[in-house]
């Protein structure tokens, strides 16, 4: 088939469309397996860490839970805590802070304070909380119901226009057969720093 006046044959044309088509159906196809890939990498560099992320956040709750456990266990501190409760003596809140500052300074916990089972607030460490949040109360005084530490829900206290993570531990007369609680611990976690 020879071309008429210059002009290519019909076949020419056609075998040279079919060839364009090949290269653009070819490129697209080539294009989404590569961003399939990626994708699919990117996906599972996510995935990955966000499980480790999740790791971190689980031993970091771990952790907290099992500080206030400790603290809660000590019987000398127990007695101090009752005895403060009931007489409001300045010897046995001076010891109860004393253990407090310990914790803050070496668990790194912003704040430790202790309330009655009615929600007010009795001892706190270092003196700057002055208030709790309804809900942080209604955590801590659920606590007594699990019988050992909780760790609480994020919650935004308009108070003090803050985000609080806090474990709450309730102290009990008699820590081995959890009767009687007498008064609950909430640690305040800088959260900030850790999350």
């Amino acid at each position: 088939m020879r071309s008429y006046k210059g002009y290519p044959s019909r076949l020419v044309v056609l075998i040279v469309a079919l060839v364009f088509i090949l290269i653009v159906v070819t490129s697209v196809f080539l294009f989404n397996n590569q961003k399939k890939f990626v994708l699919d990498d990117e996906f599972m560099h996510l995935e990955t860490i966000s499980a480790y992320k999740q790791m971190q956040i689980d031993e970091w709750i771990r952790e907290r839970v099992a500080d206030a456990n400790a603290l809660t266990s000590n019987l000398n501190l127990i007695k101090s805590i009752d005895n403060y409760v009931k007489h409001r003596k300045t010897g046995d809140g001076d010891f109860i802070k004393t253990r407090f500052d310990a914790y803050i300074n070496f668990k790194k916990y912003s704040a430790i304070f202790l309330i009655d089972l009615e929600g007010n607030l009795l001892l706190e460490s270092p003196e700057k909380v002055e208030h709790i949040d309804s809900k942080v109360k209604a955590m801590a005084l659920g606590s007594i119901e699990a019988k050992g530490a909780l760790m609480g829900e994020i919650v935004h206290c308009d108070y003090h226009n803050e985000i609080h993570w806090d474990v709450y531990v309730p102290v009990y007369q008699d820590y081995f057969t959890k009767m009687n609680p007498v008064a609950i611990m909430i640690f305040r976690t800088d959260s900030y720093s850790f999350i």
